[in-house]
């Protein structure tokens, strides 16, 4: 298990008093004696994408960067095979304008509230991995707060590179 933590804000964002917003959440979210900061995830392909100037900072500063597709939505997760092969191939897109190399994961943010499809979800998987990349889902997997568990374990019985998948959340 890795310890991190994942913004909308860029980590080079000033606060309003000069602090980094990187040093800001480095220091309040790290616990005293406990693991430091490993990862921090952010978006690209939709609101808040990072740019390859804050990637190149963020490895400056030693942390591995957890990149989360936030192009989809409520509507497309309920779309199915299409929507899904859609929604990866934007994905695709967003890293390769970025040069993420392949091997790396993408994470698809699937919040609470939507009703993804077991079809978009084997959609997803399949379409990260055939394009090198490695298929995962920020979401809530906790079966009493959200519907995406109950979708996922459906699609994993039929397709493999869901099984295979990565999972981010904060639960």
């Amino acid at each position: 298990m890795l310890f991190g933590v994942d913004s909308a804000t860029g980590t080079t964002t000033a606060m309003a008093d000069g602090t980094l917003f990187i040093d800001y959440i480095t220091r309040v979210a790290t616990p005293p004696g406990g693991p430091s900061l490993s990862f921090w995830g952010r978006y690209i392909g939709g609101l808040y994408s990072i740019t390859s100037g804050e990637a190149a900072f963020l490895q400056t500063r030693n942390f591995k960067i957890l990149v989360i597709y936030n192009g989809a939505g409520p509507g497309s997760v309920q779309g199915g095979l299409s929507a899904g092969q859609n929604d990866a191939a934007k994905a695709v897109k967003a890293a390769h304008a970025l040069d993420i190399p392949a091997g790396r994961a993408i994470f698809a943010d699937v919040e609470n509230t939507w009703l993804p499809t077991p079809d978009w979800i084997k959609a997803w998987a399949t379409s990260i991995a055939a394009a090198g990349y490695v298929p995962g889902y920020y979401c809530n997997p906790n079966p009493k707060d959200s519907t995406f568990c109950n979708q996922f374990c459906a699609a994993a019985t039929q397709e493999p590179a869901v099984a295979r998948s990565l999972i981010y959340s904060c639960n």
